[in-house]
């Protein structure tokens, strides 16, 4: 019943801003406006064992319009390989169950800011680690066209959880499947890819660097995007590395893994530059010198033939 009286407050709420104040004319560049803007969206907390703790998110109400809008849990889940975590799916690092929203629908006046409380209750026994959970806040409008410019997607607040500390991360995350080529051909860039395993209970961050450096000459480095490592999950880096130098030869390549705390995850390789003209060049030097040797070898033989002693027989 009282969702029920809600939402018919909410229709009446609406209903005369819909007719007098809400904007129609909207250019076909700018089709979609957003409504909300919400803080913050990654909450890490530090969890304890059999304990409620208060917590606050703030929404914002962008629109000169009252705004209904929606909270719900759900369940985060990302499988061993996959850089996109699954939504809804059961996880056993999952604390969707602990989060405790007392009031999931609210009405926003225009260019409100309101903070919304929750609970995280913590059953009585915790194993060390680091768990997770997603609050959505999705607003919601009557149908019709007087609201159909608005975006109305879900938007997401990440809680991590974490029960007791974390440390030695470099210790616990390993680099797996590094994939980089031992020949270059090309001078315009190389293909790239790599992964990082964690075996650490805790979630951190990690942000990879890669560093060519050549026998003589500037080195050339590229720092990667920055992603959040899940309890004993695996994350995975691909992409293109631009080149600027010319020069053939050896070059030393360092994959670095800030993992945290300064602590560092280093894997090592060894590429090769050799471009196209080179074998052409290779290809004339081998022929040129095959000549040389064969003139050598020629000259030799006639000098050994002239030396040679010659044998007179007598009658």
């Amino acid at each position: 019943m009282n969702k029920i009286l809600l939402r018919i407050l909410i229709l009446f709420t609406i209903l005369p801003y819909s007719i007098m104040g809400c904007p129609k004319d909207v250019s076909a560049q700018d089709t979609r406006r957003q409504i909300i803007r919400v803080s913050p969206v990654i909450l890490p907390l530090q969890l304890s064992p059999n304990k409620s703790t208060p917590e606050i998110v703030v929404v914002e109400n962008l629109l000169d319009i009252p705004v209904p809008i929606r909270l719900e849990v759900e369940e985060l889940s990302l499988s061993d390989t996959s850089d996109l975590p699954e939504v809804g799916k059961n996880d056993e690092n999952s604390i969707a169950e602990w989060v405790i929203i007392p009031t999931t629908e609210y009405i926003l006046a225009p260019r409100e800011k309101k903070e919304i409380p929750f609970q995280l209750q913590t059953p009585p026994s915790i194993p060390l680690g680091g768990y997770q959970a997603m609050i959505f806040i999705q607003p919601f409008f009557p149908q019709g066209e007087a609201f159909g410019s608005f975006l109305t997607s879900r938007i997401g607040i990440l809680v991590l959880g974490s029960v007791g500390t974390s440390a030695q991360l470099g210790n616990a995350s390993t680099i797996q499947s590094a994939l980089f080529p031992q020949l270059l051909l090309d001078s315009s860039s190389f293909h790239y890819s790599f992964s990082l395993k964690s075996r650490s209970l805790y979630h951190f961050t990690a942000r990879p660097r890669i560093t060519l450096n050549p026998l003589l000459g500037k080195e050339e480095t590229q720092l990667m995007d920055e992603k959040l490592m899940f309890p004993g999950k695996e994350r995975v880096w691909e992409g293109a590395f631009p080149l600027k130098f010319s020069s053939p030869g050896w070059y030393s390549l360092t994959l670095q893994i800030s993992v945290g705390g300064g602590q560092k995850v280093i894997s090592r390789h060894n590429v090769f530059f050799f471009p196209p003209y080179m074998w052409v060049i290779s290809g004339i030097i081998l022929i040129l010198a095959g000549i040389v040797l064969r003139r050598i070898k020629f000259l030799w033989e006639e000098k050994n033939r002239q030396d040679k002693p010659k044998v007179v027989e007598t009658l």
